[in-house]
């Protein structure tokens, strides 16, 4: 079904005041967007993962973070990587205690079709969301989590425009988050196919791609503060996945059949 977006918060929520939750590609356009939401409106402890090395660029977007509120933390590491995410939530749990709650929104674009991809580059693309899935799965399994919430595509849906990989990577989140949730796995988990936001998020090629999209298909932009409270409405709500999309009702219903 197709819903219009709400504009205000829901009444209740299951993010914790002052809890403690783990973002992957956390200064990543989403990422950072929703570590601010958790640090302003809850005085959150965010860990952030991110796959490069700290450097000024990243602490500049650190030091904005902390003046929001709560704490916040970066860690290097490649979600994929089983080891090195064993060690990131032994830091986590040693600086800050239990974990309530993760937002697994790492991911890296497409750049090539599917005729013109090598197995690296499919891959490039497939491991932070089908290996990272996987791995967040295994270490969390018998955590007392809150939510699990892997940050889909609606290309998972609707396509990546002939590369393949973007969306067979968004398509194992959306079936992952139904396996782990029918397996009875501690907490919620949740698979949000998000469109494309304003403020954050991926694009389809340079902007005149991005227009020449939105006005072919009736969509337009996600605003920040439309997109965060999706999130909080959907984490209260019992199914594991949700597609949002934003704009024309009639033109969207069309094309989703």
């Amino acid at each position: 079904s197709v819903e219009r977006p709400r504009t205000t918060f829901p009444d209740t929520t299951m993010l914790r005041q002052k809890g403690t939750y783990l973002i992957t590609g956390g200064l990543g356009g989403l990422g950072y967007l929703f570590a601010g939401h958790l640090l302003r409106t809850c005085a959150a402890n965010v860990v952030l993962l991110g796959y490069t090395p700290h450097d000024e660029d990243k602490q500049r977007k650190l030091d904005a973070l902390a003046r929001v509120g709560g704490s916040v933390l970066y860690l290097q590491a490649d979600v994929g990587d089983p080891m090195r995410m064993a060690e990131c939530l032994a830091v986590l749990r040693q600086r800050f205690g239990a974990l309530h709650g993760v937002i697994h929104a790492a991911g890296v674009e497409s750049w090539h079709s599917l005729q013109s991809s090598t197995w690296t580059d499919f891959n490039r693309v497939l491991t932070p969301k089908v290996a990272g899935t996987l791995v967040l799965d295994r270490l969390l399994r018998s955590e007392p989590i809150d939510f699990l919430c892997y940050f889909s595509s609606s290309s998972a849906i609707l396509g990546d425009f002939g590369a393949c990989s973007y969306a067979v990577a968004n398509r194992f989140q959306m079936a992952h988050a139904r396996l782990r949730q029918g397996r009875g796995c501690p907490g919620k988990t949740l698979a949000i196919n998000w469109p494309l936001w304003k403020d954050g998020g991926m694009r389809v090629g340079d902007e005149q791609s991005t227009q020449f999209y939105l006005q072919s298909s009736g969509l337009r932009l996600l605003g920040a503060s439309e997109g965060l409270s999706i999130f909080e409405n959907l984490l209260s709500r019992p199914g594991s996945q949700y597609l949002v999309m934003a704009g024309d009702s009639a033109r969207i219903e069309r094309m989703l059949r």
